[in-house]
C-alpha cells in the first residue's frame, strides 16, 4: 500500500522475458531496417540486473513506493511480428514465461495476455489456452500495425472473446510502424507512441465497435493520448457509426492510465472523464521510476477518493492477486 494506505495496482509495466528478447533478436536479423527502433531497448535488456529483465529489483522498487501488484505485459513488438507461425510460438511461449514468473512471485505481478495478431483464430485459440489461469488478468493489444487497424470486422471475435473471459483490453503503441520523418530526436517515443494510441482507440470508439461488444473494457495508455484534449472536436465533428459521442465513451466506457507526468494534462483527462476513469500506469521502465509515477498520483489527484480510485480502487476490478 502507498503512504496514504491506499491498494496501489501498476496496469502498465513491461517485462522480457528471455524468450521474448531472443525472438526480437532473430526479428532484427530477417529485418535490419527495424533496428532503430529496437537496438536501445535490446542492448539494456542483455543487462541481466536491467529493469526490464530482473523482476527482484523491480520489487524492491514497488514496495519502496507502496505498489503492491504490477500487471507486467510483453514491450513492442510484443507477439505482432514476423510470420504468424513464428508469432504464433512467441506468444504461446512468452505468455507461459509471464505466467511463471507470475507464479514465482506470488502476489506481485499479474500478466496482460499477448495475443499473435492479425491471425484472428491463433488469437482465440491462445486467448482459450490461457484465459483460465487466475493470473491472466488482461489482454495486451498493440495499436499502430502497418497492414491493418484493431477495429476491423474479424477482430470482433478477439474483442468479445476477451469480454466474455472478463479481461480488458489494454493498448499500446508499437515501435516499428513509425514514418522516418519521426525518426529523430525522439520525436518518434514522445509524439508518434501517443498519436498512434489516440489513432488506435479514437478507430474503435468510431467504429462502433465498443457498440457491438458491449462489455469490452478498454484501457487506453497516456492519459488518453490526444483524446482527452481533442474531445469536444470530437463531438462537433460527429459520431461516424458508433451510438454516442466521444465524451460518452470517455465517461462511460474506456480507462486512461496516467503515464503522462504533466499536471495540466492530467487535470484535463480528469475534468473530461472522471476520477473513476482514471488508473494508475507507470510504463515502467521506460518513463523513469515507479516512485515518480505514485508520487505524480499523490500530488495531482484532487481528493482523498479520487486518489484511492486511480492509484487502485478501480483497477481492482480486474486485477488482484
Amino acid at each position: 500500500m502507498t503512504v496514504d494506505g491506499s491498494v496501489c495496482i501498476d496496469t502498465h509495466s513491461h517485462w522480457m522475458p528471455r524468450v521474448h528478447l531472443d525472438a526480437v533478436h532473430a526479428l532484427l536479423r530477417e529485418q535490419p531496417a527495424l533496428a532503430r527502433d529496437y537496438a536501445g531497448m535490446l542492448t539494456t535488456a542483455q543487462q541481466p540486473d536491467a529493469p526490464l529483465v530482473a523482476l527482484e529489483r523491480r520489487i524492491e522498487e514497488m514496495d519502496e513506493c507502496g505498489i503492491d501488484l504490477s500487471v507486467i505485459s510483453l514491450p513492442p513488438p510484443a507477439a505482432t511480428f514476423g510470420s504468424p507461425a513464428a508469432a504464433r510460438r512467441v506468444a504461446a511461449a512468452a505468455n507461459d514465461a509471464m505466467l511463471a514468473a507470475a507464479e514465482r512471485y506470488a502476489g506481485r505481478f499479474a500478466i496482460l495476455v499477448a495475443l499473435p495478431l492479425p491471425d484472428v483464430p491463433a488469437s482465440l485459440a491462445e486467448l482459450d489456452r490461457v484465459a483460465s489461469h487466475p493470473l491472466a488478468q488482461g489482454v495486451s493489444a498493440l495499436t499502430n500495425a502497418e497492414s491493418w487497424t484493431l477495429d476491423e470486422p474479424q477482430f470482433e471475435a478477439v474483442w468479445a472473446s476477451a469480454a466474455a473471459h472478463n479481461l480488458p483490453v489494454a493498448l499500446h503503441p508499437a515501435f516499428d510502424c513509425r514514418p522516418a520523418k519521426f525518426a529523430d530526436w525522439t520525436i518518434g517515443g514522445s509524439l508518434h507512441a501517443v498519436m498512434s494510441s489516440s489513432l488506435g482507440v479514437a478507430r474503435l470508439v468510431m467504429s462502433g465497435m465498443l457498440d457491438r461488444v458491449p462489455t469490452l473494457d478498454v484501457i487506453v495508455p497516456h492519459l488518453g493520448g490526444t483524446i482527452p484534449y481533442l474531445t469536444q472536436r470530437f463531438v462537433d465533428m460527429g459520431r461516424g457509426a458508433a451510438e454516442h459521442d466521444m465524451a460518452h465513451y470517455l465517461r462511460h466506457r474506456l480507462y486512461l492510465d496516467t503515464c503522462s507526468y504533466h499536471p495540466p494534462a492530467f487535470r484535463c483527462a480528469l475534468d473530461t472523464a472522471g476520477f473513476a476513469r482514471l488508473v494508475l500506469g507507470t510504463d515502467y521502465p521506460f518513463r523513469g521510476s515507479l516512485r515518480r509515477a505514485v508520487d505524480d498520483i499523490l500530488t495531482n489527484a484532487p481528493t482523498v477518493a479520487a486518489r484511492s480510485a486511480i492509484l487502485g480502487g478501480t483497477a481492482a476490478q480486474w486485477f488482484g492477486a
